[in-house]
C-alpha cells in the first residue's frame, strides 16, 4: 500500500493577530499504481473531503491546547 499513492502536502500559516493564525492547507494524492488509482477512484470526493475535515478538526483541537 506505501507505494500506491504520491502524497503532495503544503501548510502555510499566516499570523492575523496576537490570537488568531490562518492556517492553509494544500494536499494531492495521486495514485501511481493500479491498485492506487483503484483506491482513490472508489474512495470517492465526498469521503476525501471527510478526510480532510477530520484532519483539519484535529489541527484545530491541537492548536487550542497550546
Amino acid at each position: 500500500m506505501g507505494k500506491a499513492f504520491e502524497i503532495t502536502l503544503a501548510f502555510t500559516l499566516i499570523k492575523i493577530d496576537d490570537s488568531r493564525t490562518r492556517f492553509i492547507y494544500v494536499g494531492e494524492n495521486k495514485g501511481v499504481n493500479f491498485v492506487g488509482r483503484a483506491m482513490l477512484k472508489l474512495g470517492g470526493d465526498k469521503n476525501n473531503l471527510k478526510v480532510v475535515e477530520e484532519f483539519l478538526q484535529k489541527v484545530r483541537e491541537e492548536a487550542m491546547k497550546l
